[in-house]
Order: C-alpha cells, then structure tokens, then sequence
C-alpha cells in the first residue's frame, strides 16, 4: 500500500459517515484504497464527472485539490493527505447503484421475444 496521512479532520468525518471504521487502521486502509481505486474527475463521465464539478464549484476550497468518488463518497486528497470525506448526494447512489448492477438486462431474439439475462 502507498502511504497517505489521514487528517484528524478527516478522521473524524469517516468515523461519523462510516459508522463501522472503528480503529484508526481501518479508516487508514479505506483512504489508501480511496486514493489508488477511485475514480478522479479525468477518469470519471455522466453523472460522476458532474457532481464531482459540481463539488468543486459549491466549495471553493476544494478547487485546487484531487477529488475522488469511492465507495459511494467523495475524499478530499490534498497530494497525499486525506482532508476531508463527502457524503455522496441520494440520485448520484442511485444511479452508481443502478449501473453498477444492470441486474437484468433484455435482449431481443429473432421472433420478437425478449431473452432475460440476469446478470448478478
């Protein structure tokens, strides 16, 4: 794993949004998958790129610094500290949920039924 140092700002918000990372190792390891595993606003598209835009203009303050949408949230990385964690908003879960799963998809067949895939 990379080293990234987790803010006592930081810290405090992913025990208060992620009510099961109780030891500080924990909370260490899921900001270090956040900042090798999420996705950053160049690799993002749709919905993702545009709330993590939005995320920047509403708060200037994270203008200059690397957001990261991982596991439902936004982590605010200032290079290779953790400063803050975001909540993400109730349609962006929706719609990661909603493409995540594509639970069932239809396919047409020649005789104008539809083959169910489920896809789980």
């Amino acid at each position: 794993m990379c080293f990234v140092y987790v803010s006592a700002h930081a810290d405090k918000r992913i025990k208060e949004r992620l009510p099961k990372m109780k030891s500080a190792k924990r909370r260490r390891t899921i900001a270090e998958e956040a900042y090798i595993h999420g996705v950053r606003i160049a690799d993002s598209k749709g919905a993702e790129r545009a709330y993590i835009a939005r995320c920047t203009k509403e708060k200037p303050e994270y203008a200059g610094r690397d957001l990261v949408l991982y596991a439902d949230r936004v982590f605010v990385f200032d290079g290779v500290r953790l400063v803050t964690m975001l909540p993400c908003c109730d349609g962006l879960r929706r719609r990661i949920e909603c493409s995540r799963s594509k639970g069932c998809r239809r396919y047409p067949l020649d005789n104008g039924d539809y083959y169910w895939d489920n896809v789980a």
